[in-house]
């Protein structure tokens, strides 16, 4: 129990420390990108650049020295730049610390001590409700960083990423900001239920940690290969010939492609979500068996 809370806060450390740095790194940057516009300003304002060479920079110059770097532009600098490297591995970080206590109740057979004395709908709310913890670490982080992002600039007025093409996302979904960090939020947390289900699938049959926590991983990346290769490959792209295909993607959930609105990002995952806890189900659902498994293991 004291080893998965661990693991659970050291998970969340980093991830959040990835999240600052980026952070760190960008106000940096933003503050010095800030003293060049201020120089470029003084500079066009100093001279008569309409018949210079400098005639069409200082324009551009003097249009954007009052648009100010908004919500968006920020988030996209801090978290797709600060995970955009390591979306293939961030489910570890809910893997990791939600088969932590899970793996360990299996191993030691401590089933068969408390279905004596407990409901054995009981036992599994408890070891569900273990594993589940993992999925706040994301959406916590995501939330401080929205947190710091919008303390910082202020503003979510999207001139300047659209101006400058600094968003990976769509104008009419930019407009509407409360919907569209909902439905980010939201996108979020079902991809991290999902990750969390894979995990707790597995565990099921392999009581091992180490065992569990690989081939979790493991068949996170086969789900991802399933879809990339026969849906969206084969069926959208071959078959049907659309581009829906772009969904079909478990793993890259920080980038949300909204190009088809923001419903269409949450569908693939919440299905897959959806399925994943109907495996749950019929996994754990013969309480016999489970007990059988965890005294031969």
């Amino acid at each position: 129990m004291k080893k998965g809370k661990v693991v659970f806060i050291i998970s969340f450390l980093i991830l959040l420390s990835i999240a600052i740095y980026s952070t760190f790194t960008y106000i940096q940057q933003n503050k010095r990108n800030n003293e060049i516009e201020k120089e470029d300003y003084e500079f066009c304002e100093s001279i008569d650049y309409k018949n210079t060479k400098y005639k069409e920079h200082c324009e551009n110059v003097i249009e954007s020295i009052n648009v100010k770097t908004d919500f968006f532009t920020m988030y996209t600098n801090v978290l797709l730049e600060g995970f955009l490297n390591i979306s293939f591995v961030l489910c570890l970080f809910l893997i990791i610390p939600s088969l932590c206590y899970i793996s360990g109740y299996f191993k030691n057979n401590m089933i068969s001590e408390e279905i004596t004395r407990t409901s054995y709908s009981k036992i599994k709310m408890k070891l569900f409700k273990k594993s589940y913890y993992s999925v706040l670490i994301l959406p916590a982080v995501i939330i401080i960083t929205f947190l710091i992002c919008g303390l910082y600039t202020k503003s979510f007025d999207v001139s300047y990423a659209l101006k400058y093409g600094l968003v990976p996302w769509s104008e009419s979904s930019l407009k509407y900001p409360t919907l569209f960090i909902f439905c980010y939020i939201l996108n979020i947390i079902i991809h991290s239920i999902l990750y969390v289900n894979i995990g707790i699938c597995i565990v099921r049959k392999y009581h091992n940690y180490f065992v569990a926590v690989i081939l979790s991983f493991l068949t996170f990346i086969g789900i991802e290969a399933i879809l990339e290769v026969l849906f969206s490959g084969i069926i959208c792209t071959t078959i049907l010939k659309n581009d829906l295909g772009i969904y079909f993607n478990i793993m890259n959930m920080i980038s949300f492609n909204d190009s088809k609105g923001l419903i269409m990002p949450l569908v693939v995952p919440f299905i897959l979500m959806i399925i994943s806890f109907v495996a749950i189900h019929f996994l754990y659902k013969d309480k016999e068996k489970l007990i059988i498994d965890c005294e031969q293991a």
